[in-house]
């Protein structure tokens, strides 16, 4: 390291590594960073890709069955969450 030799050589030694040390932290701590916020984006874009975009479905009730294909029961069977219940009824259906 062409450190001078006699009574100061150990000072000034120790004090060039301080020195590096601090740069070398430096740098190592922008790595880091720069690393961190790779990885963050990576994560987020995997993410993004990963989950599926489900649209909400509108399910229509045709009859006033009590039960079965068109009912209001197999409408709300069927529904999911965001889903829209739509009726395509004409009638009346009494509750006794």
């Amino acid at each position: 390291m062409g450190h001078k030799r006699g009574k100061n050589a150990w000072p000034n030694l120790i004090s060039s590594w301080v020195i590096e040390s601090v740069e070398m932290n430096s740098m190592f701590k922008r790595l880091l960073a720069l690393l961190s916020v790779i990885v963050v984006a990576l994560i987020g874009f995997a993410l993004t890709r990963a989950t599926k975009h489900v649209s909400a479905a509108t399910i229509t009730v045709m009859n006033t069955n009590d039960s079965g294909a068109g009912s209001l029961r197999q409408a709300i069977t069927d529904a999911g969450s965001g889903d829209t219940i739509d009726f395509g009824v004409t009638g009346i259906r009494s509750c006794a």
